[in-house]
C-alpha cells in the first residue's frame, strides 16, 4: 500500500512538474517574450517574485492590482509582457497615445468575453459586461436616449434634491467625526436609485439616526460573487459557491429580480410618454425595443456602473480637499454663489473652470477605473513588437494618469496645472465606442453634490486620520474619517 502510495505521490508530482515546465517553455518561445516582461516562472512560481509578492504579503487590494501595474509600467517601460496573479499572461500597455489606438480602434482591438463570462447568471445584459458585436451596439443604440438632455437636467435635479437632504443632516452632526465612505456610498445608492428606476432607498435619511443603509448587502449579493469569479479558474466557481447555481447565486438573482418587478410593475401602471422627470426604466419601458430580462440586465449595469465609481470618485476629492485647504477655499470662492437650481444646469456647470479642474486632477491622481481591458482581432505591431492575435491587453490607465512625461510631479495634487493641452492624456471615462456612456451624467451629479457641500461646509480629517486604500470594483478608500464646521 505504501508504495502505491509513494508510486501515486510520485506520479502527481512528475506531471504538475512536466505541466510546469511546459507552460514555462511555452511561455518562452510565445513572441512576447521579446519584449520587456515581467519574471516568468514555472507554475505560479513567479508570485515569490519580490515585484509581486512584496505586494501579496500587505493583503492590500490596492496594492495587489493598482500599485502593481504602475510599479510594472515605472520599473519595465511603456510595453509589458505582463504575467498578472489573476488574469494571467497580458500585453500592459501604459503610454497614452498606445492606449487611444487601442481604445479607438475596433478593427483590431475589442472588448473580449472575460465580463460576459463574470457575469454570467447575474447580469446577462448589461451594456458593460458586452463583448465589442451586434449585441453590444445594438443595445448601446437602443440606451444612448436615456442619457440625453432632459435624463442629465433629472440627474442635476435628484442630485440637488438628495444632497440637501444630506447637508441638514450634515449640520446637526458638525464637530463630529464622520466616515464618508458610507455617507457617499449611501448618497449615490439614493441619486442613482433615483435616476434608474425613480425610487429612493432612503439612505441618506437613515444616517440622521446613524442607521447605516445596508448597502453591503447588496454588494455581496453582486459584487462579491463577481470578484470571486475574477479570482478563479471556472472549474473552481462550484466550490467557491459563484457558479450560476450555487445558492447565493439563485438568491441574489431572485432578491434583485424581485425588486425590479416591483419597479417594473409601479412604472407600467403610469407608463406615457412625458418626457419630463423620466428615469432609465421609464424610457426602456417605452422604447418597447428590449426584452424584459435585457431591461433588468441594462438597470443593475447602470446601477453598479454608477454606484462605486462616483461613490469612490467623491471620496478622493473630499480627501484631497482635507489634505489641501487652500485648494478648497479656492474652490469654495468660485461655487459660494452659485444656484444650481435656476437657469441653464449644463451652461452653469461649464462655467465653473476651477471645480472642473478639481475633479480632474482627482481623476487623474486617484483614477478609480485604474485599467482597461482589450483583446487583438489579428496580428498587430506595438512599439515595434509583434503581438499576435487574440492576445488579451491591459490598458494601463492609473500609470498614463501618473507619467511625469505627460504630468510633472504626478504625485502632486495641482488642479492648477490643468489646460486644453492635457486632456488628450486623460482618459478616466475611457476612450473610443466603449467609453462610458454615462459619464455626462456621473459629472453632473459629482460636481452638483461637491458645490453644494463646499458651499455649506469646512472639511477637515480626523486628527491622526491615515487613509488605507482598497480595491473594489473601483480603486477607492477602506474609510474617511472627517470632522464638518459650517461656514
Amino acid at each position: 500500500m505504501q508504495i502505491t502510495i509513494r508510486k501515486l505521490g510520485t506520479a502527481v508530482a512528475s506531471a504538475i512538474a512536466l505541466i510546469s515546465l511546459y507552460k514555462w517553455v511555452k511561455k518562452l518561445l510565445n513572441p512576447l517574450s521579446r519584449m520587456p516582461s515581467t519574471p516568468s516562472y514555472p507554475f505560479l512560481l513567479h508570485l515569490f517574485h519580490p515585484l509581486y509578492f512584496n505586494k501579496l504579503k500587505t493583503k492590500n487590494s490596492a496594492q495587489i492590482h493598482v500599485h502593481l501595474t504602475i510599479e510594472i509600467a515605472e520599473k519595465y517601460g511603456p510595453i509589458v509582457n505582463y504575467d498578472s496573479p489573476i488574469l494571467g499572461q497580458r500585453v500592459l500597455i501604459s503610454k497614452a497615445e498606445d492606449a487611444k489606438r487601442i481604445l479607438t480602434d475596433q478593427t483590431n482591438f475589442v472588448r473580449g468575453g472575460l465580463f460576459e463570462e463574470l457575469f454570467e447568471g447575474m447580469i446577462d445584459h448589461a451594456l458593460f459586461g458586452y463583448r465589442t458585436g451586434h449585441q453590444w451596439k445594438r443595445h448601446r443604440k437602443l440606451i444612448q436616449p436615456a442619457f440625453g438632455p432632459s435624463h442629465l437636467r433629472h440627474a442635476g435635479k435628484m442630485s440637488l434634491q438628495t444632497v440637501a437632504k444630506l447637508n441638514h443632516i450634515l449640520k446637526k452632526k458638525e464637530g463630529q467625526v464622520m466616515n464618508f465612505i458610507t455617507i457617499f456610498k449611501s448618497l449615490t445608492l439614493d441619486v442613482i436609485s433615483l435616476v434608474a428606476f425613480g425610487y429612493s432607498f432612503k439612505a441618506v435619511e437613515k444616517l440622521e439616526d446613524d442607521i447605516e443603509w445596508k448597502w453591503h448587502e447588496l454588494e455581496e449579493l453582486i459584487t462579491n460573487p463577481m470578484l470571486f469569479r475574477g479570482m478563479l479558474p471556472k472549474f473552481l466557481w462550484k466550490q467557491a459557491n459563484v457558479a450560476n447555481d450555487s445558492p447565493n447565486i439563485v438568491h441574489a438573482k431572485k432578491e434583485i429580480e424581485r425588486l425590479l418587478d416591483r419597479l417594473t410593475e409601479e412604472r407600467l401602471a403610469k407608463l406615457d410618454d412625458n418626457e419630463g422627470d423620466m428615469d432609465v426604466l421609464h424610457r426602456l419601458l417605452i422604447a418597447k425595443a428590449l426584452e424584459k430580462d435585457e431591461i433588468y440586465g441594462e438597470i443593475l449595469g447602470f446601477f453598479i456602473a454608477g454606484h462605486e465609481t462616483s461613490s469612490n470618485t467623491l471620496s478622493w476629492i473630499l480627501l484631497e480637499l482635507c489634505r489641501n485647504p487652500a485648494i478648497q477655499e479656492k474652490l469654495y470662492n468660485e461655487i459660494k454663489n452659485v444656484d444650481f437650481s435656476t437657469g441653464n444646469l449644463a451652461e452653469t456647470l461649464d462655467s465653473l473652470k476651477y471645480l472642473d479642474k478639481v475633479v480632474k486632477e482627482s481623476q487623474r491622481l486617484n483614477t478609480v477605473a485604474t485599467i482597461i481591458l482589450r483583446e487583438t482581432v489579428d496580428d498587430v505591431v506595438i512599439r515595434g513588437y509583434h503581438i499576435p492575435k487574440n492576445t488579451g491587453i491591459i490598458v494601463n490607465i492609473a500609470a498614463i494618469h501618473q507619467d511625469p512625461e505627460y504630468f510633472p510631479e504626478p504625485k502632486k495634487f495641482n488642479p492648477d496645472r490643468w489646460d486644453d493641452s492635457l486632456q488628450q492624456y486623460y482618459l478616466p471615462f475611457g476612450d473610443g465606442p466603449h467609453n462610458c456612456i454615462g459619464q455626462k451624467m456621473a459629472l453632473i451629479e459629482i460636481k452638483i453634490v461637491l458645490s453644494e457641500l463646499v458651499k455649506k461646509f469646512r472639511f477637515s480629517l480626523e486628527k491622526g486620520f491615515i487613509p488605507v486604500e482598497a480595491q473594489f470594483l473601483t480603486y477607492g478608500l477602506e474609510k474617511l474619517n472627517v470632522v464638518v464646521s459650517s461656514r
